[in-house]
């Protein structure tokens, strides 16, 4: 053991190569960087109960949402190191409201098929409510799948028209019922 301030005596080279001194030496030794990293490591862990202020202000903001903490520290001249910046970065993004609409950019090539078939599943449903049965016959899926087809090809005229038997397998896949 050595007193606080005295540096570490290293063990003299072994002459021997082959000797497990040697290893043992070897594996003991440090370079700079070795010693730099060691250095910061064991700072990092002495001084790991502490917080920043920063960190302390995230989580006011985080945790208690409240943000006067948060904005007192960025308004003083403290400097923020990098992982605080990112920190900061990625709450300022979760607290971004939405857009409402529609994402920009074109429709993709089902929206007119899906809305046909979605048609198709309310007219069911409201043929089920109105004659108090459990089974839609075909015959009126197949005029709803018509009614729904030409609806879609008005609403989205642009994309291409939807044909029958794709709307008719993916009405029949779903057995989902479609909430009022």
């Amino acid at each position: 053991m050595t007193k606080k301030g005295e540096p570490l005596k290293r063990a003299s080279k072994p002459k021997d190569k082959g000797n497990l001194q040697l290893q043992a030496w070897l594996s003991n030794k440090k370079g700079p960087i070795e010693t730099a990293a060691y250095m910061e490591a064991k700072r990092r862990t002495r001084n790991a109960w502490k917080s920043s202020d920063f960190q302390t202000a995230m989580h006011y903001a985080v945790t208690l949402k409240t943000l006067e903490p948060l904005a007192k520290f960025l308004e003083s001249k403290a400097l923020l190191t990098r992982s605080d910046r990112l920190t900061l970065a990625r709450f300022v993004r979760s607290r971004e409201v939405p857009k409402v609409g529609r994402p920009r950019g074109p429709l993709s090539g089902n929206v007119a098929q899906r809305n046909a078939v979605y048609w198709v599943r309310l007219g069911q449903q409201k043929w089920l409510k109105e004659n108090g049965r459990q089974r839609v016959p075909t015959s009126v899926t197949v005029v709803l799948i018509a009614d729904a087809i030409n609806l879609a090809s008005k609403a989205f005229p642009l994309l291409p028209k939807p044909r029958a038997d794709d709307v008719r397998a993916l009405v029949n896949k779903a057995s989902r019922k479609i909430i009022e």
